[in-house]
């Protein structure tokens, strides 16, 4: 479906490969930057298991 990669502080790539009708159907764009950290970040935090632990990442960045 894509690639997330975080580059460090509020900056990452998203490369939405095999997803062109999906962005077309939204008028999407591919993001970078800090709009692409912020997606990046809310993908990260839902794959951690515990509450304490979203917690503790969440006040780390």
């Amino acid at each position: 479906m894509g690639s997330l990669a975080y580059v460090g502080g509020d900056e990452a790539v998203v490369d939405f490969t095999g997803s062109k009708p999906i962005l077309d159907m939204f008028n999407l764009k591919p993001l970078s930057g800090r709009s692409a950290a912020y997606l990046w970040k809310s993908f990260y935090l839902t794959e951690m298991f515990t509450g304490r632990t979203k917690t503790l990442l969440a006040f780390d960045w």
